[in-house]
């Protein structure tokens, strides 16, 4: 979980997409879903995982080239 929010921060402290190839990575994106969508996780876990997708659609410019679910 850690990671997940130092991912998003370093993308919150750069927002016009500095780091944006950096997050088109697959496992990024995998990481954001998983903790998304599981149910074991508290809710301000996956409040984070929603507040992280936010960031890495930020940084790259939207919902180009993001399969989100």
């Amino acid at each position: 979980m850690s990671l997940l929010i130092r991912h998003s921060d370093l993308s919150d402290a750069f927002p016009n997409g500095e780091f944006a190839n950096y997050y088109r990575s697959d496992w990024i994106m995998h990481m954001i879903k998983e903790t998304r969508s599981n149910r074991d996780f508290a809710s301000r876990t996956i409040d984070t995982a929603r507040w992280a997708r936010e960031q890495v659609k930020r940084q790259i410019g939207g919902s180009q080239g993001v399969q989100m679910s």
